[in-house]
C-alpha cells in the first residue's frame, strides 16, 4: 500500500436541520461509559462508485451538500449525537451525561490524489487510518468543547473514473 495523503478541504460544524425539543435535556453515561469516555470507535466504509466522474468539482459539492443534509435531517431523530459530553454533580458524585444542546457534529471533507485501489487489502489499517481519519481532538481542552461524532467524508478516486 503507498502512502495517502489526504488534504482537508473543509471542516464545518452540521446541525440537526430543526430544533429537536428532546423530553430529557440531558442523558446520563453508564458506569462503563464513565471509565472510557476517551476512547473513540474508528469506522471506515468505502464504496467503490463506478458511475461517479470525479473531475467536476461540481458533483464532488453536490455530493457534500446531500450528504451534509442527509446527515443534518438524520440529526433530529439521533439528537444526542449531535450533543457535547458534560459534567454533573449526583449525589455528591460528579457524573458524565450528554447535553442535548443541538451544538451539531463535525463534517471534515478531504481529497487525495490516490486512487481506491491504493488501498491494498488493508492488512496494514493503521497507517490507512492515521492518514483518512482525523486526529484524536484534545482533549485538555474540556469535554464540552468537541463534537461526540466526527464525519469525514475522503474523496478517494478510482482509477477508472480518471
Amino acid at each position: 500500500m503507498s502512502d495517502i495523503v489526504v488534504k482537508i478541504r473543509e471542516s464545518s460544524l452540521v446541525r440537526p436541520v430543526e430544533k429537536t425539543s428532546p423530553t430529557r435535556s440531558t442523558i446520563p453515561l453508564s458506569d462503563l461509559d464513565q471509565l472510557y469516555y476517551e476512547r473513540r470507535s474508528t469506522l471506515l466504509y468505502f464504496y467503490n462508485n463506478k458511475n461517479y466522474n470525479n473531475s467536476s468539482s461540481l458533483a464532488v459539492d453536490d455530493h457534500i451538500h446531500n450528504l451534509k443534509t442527509a446527515l443534518a435531517k438524520t440529526l433530529v431523530l439521533y439528537y444526542p449525537v449531535a450533543g457535547r459530553l458534560s459534567r454533573a454533580e449526583n449525589g455528591g458524585e460528579e457524573r458524565l451525561e450528554i447535553k442535548c444542546n443541538d451544538e451539531g457534529v463535525l463534517f471534515v471533507v478531504g481529497e487525495t490524489k490516490s486512487h481506491i485501489e491504493d488501498l491494498g487489502d488493508f492488512t496494514d489499517s493503521s497507517l490507512l487510518i492515521s492518514n483518512l481519519i482525523p486526529p484524536t481532538p484534545d482533549y485538555s481542552a474540556g469535554i464540552s468543547s468537541f463534537p461526540l461524532f466526527v464525519f469525514q467524508e475522503p474523496f478517494v478516486p478510482n482509477k477508472a473514473s480518471l
